[in-house]
């Protein structure tokens, strides 16, 4: 049979194994509940945002940029599979729920019945719904600690509800049980660990062959604090950030919310769209809604908000009006530019963030001078990882191509993309898609920099 999962190919607990060799033990009820979880595996994410040109980061002293660390967690083969099997139970039992509720439309990411949909067509719906009202009040946030302040308790009683059961079955409970009540062991300490005993780290396929090595490692862990527990502090929050299941339980834990704002801004004709953390509630300017009343729409969904034992982010949270095919900040009267999944709309030229295509020279750059290096290292003659290059970071590797040798399916890149993007906010009237603009010379400057390192590898080899 076909294995509906794959498998991945890092490094933890267990080996790496294909679905089919554990899909009778993953889809058993009995199994599960029985089951015991490894713990996650925990590292910091580190990446760069663009902030502004003019910016230094005060730590870093970096110019433009700002370092961003993003808490991450991964279970082990045969827990992630367990997480993908329920994660697509739980979906199918949310979507008929939201269906049923109204608010099928409301929630956008980590969908399963919305394919071939993404941020752009979600973008484009909300900037379509702005530029066919004479004016609009538009409300943005973002929620702090998303799914590290998840409540417990809330969020059993939510996944009851949606399954339609006073209890949840004993395999049901196992696996929420399992993202509440999570261990994580931190990457870096473990692989110290197995280092200051003589492991090379390289060559393993798994990081201890024997239970008994694993559960020595757990007891000399907890003496050393690298394996600690969410629940350590009791106070019954939080689940883990990376999981295949935790998606999903985050959008039924605010199926009470999503239907109580969706329920307040219906009432005004208003969209209200979120997609997981990042909400936008939209209010049709007339002579009935002025901005006294849209101000006591935003404080009722702050109330809605704080029921849902959920914090927002003050500093992401703003208040705009769109008049006139502009888009002002309600509290300065600046003009300003709503930025919405990766996009930005002044109130008729719609372009990709900028802090995008920043990221995209930037890494481009990277690359190339990664190549450089290991091209003069290896004393070759021509620039190296050429093919990577122009497959990341050029028009010859938009489309979808295989590579045989490797029996990989690439889909494109940033300009596939960017087109795809293009395609679909050039059917919006009323506004001027900037988009292709922002790239129109991507391939020149891509090429350039590639000559420039190609002539100094020339010039320090004497041709």
């Amino acid at each position: 049979m076909k294995a509906i999962y794959s498998a991945k190919r890092y490094l933890h607990f267990d080996r790496i194994c294909s679905y089919n060799k554990v899909q009778s033990r993953v889809e058993d009820p009995k199994w599960v509940a029985q089951h015991g979880f490894f713990p996650f595996i925990y590292f910091e994410k580190t990446f760069d945002r663009f902030i502004g040109y003019d910016y230094i980061d005060p730590e870093t002293k970096a110019k433009m940029i700002k370092t961003k660390k993003r808490p991450i967690m991964y279970a082990s083969h045969i827990d992630s599979f367990i997480y993908s099997f329920y994660s697509d139970i739980f979906n199918d039992k949310y979507n008929q729920w939201s269906k049923e509720h109204n608010i099928d439309s409301c929630a956008t990411a980590y969908r399963n019945n919305k394919r071939g949909k993404s941020n752009i067509h979600y973008a484009a719906e909300v900037i379509q719904f702005i530029v066919n009202s004479s004016g609009c009040y538009i409300m943005v946030g973002d929620y702090h600690d998303f799914f590290g302040s998840l409540n417990h308790g809330y969020l059993k009683s939510r996944l009851k509800e949606v399954l339609q059961k006073q209890d949840l079955d004993k395999d049901e409970y196992a696996v929420l049980k399992s993202v509440m009540k999570y261990a994580y062991v931190d990457k870096k300490g473990l692989e110290k660990y197995l280092r200051m005993h003589g492991t090379n780290i390289e060559k393993l396929k798994v990081y201890f062959t024997t239970g008994k090595e694993f559960r020595l490692f757990k007891d000399q862990a907890k003496i050393l604090g690298l394996l600690r527990k969410n629940d350590e502090n009791d106070e019954k929050i939080g689940i883990p950030q990376g999981s295949a299941i935790s998606a999903v339980l985050a959008n039924v834990y605010m199926i009470k919310i999503d239907e109580e704002i969706n329920r307040v801004v219906r009432k005004y004709n208003g969209m209200y769209r979120r997609y997981s953390d990042d909400f936008i509630v939209l209010i049709p300017q007339d002579d009935k809604v002025d901005l006294t009343i849209f101000n006591s729409v935003k404080n009722e969904i702050k109330k809605i908000i704080d029921k849902g034992e959920l914090t927002l982010q003050e500093q992401k949270t703003k208040t705009l009006a769109f008049q006139d095919s502009t888009i002002r900040d309600v509290e300065t009267n600046k003009l300003v530019s709503l930025d919405y999944l990766g996009f930005g709309f002044d109130g008729i030229n719609v372009k990709v963030r900028q802090k995008s295509i920043y990221k995209f020279y930037r890494n481009a750059y990277t690359l190339i001078k990664k190549a450089w290096k290991k091209t003069r290292e290896k004393h070759c003659s021509r620039l190296m990882y050429r093919r990577k290059i122009y497959r990341l970071y050029t028009y010859l590797g938009k489309k979808p191509h295989k590579i045989k040798r490797k029996n990989t399916v690439y889909y494109g890149n940033f300009l596939s993309y960017i087109e795809r993007a293009q395609k679909v906010f050039q059917k919006i009237d009323k506004i001027n898609c900037c988009i292709p603009q922002q790239v129109k010379n991507c391939k020149k400057k891509v090429f350039n920099k590639m000559h420039k390192v190609q002539n100094l590898l020339n010039q320090n080899q004497g041709i």
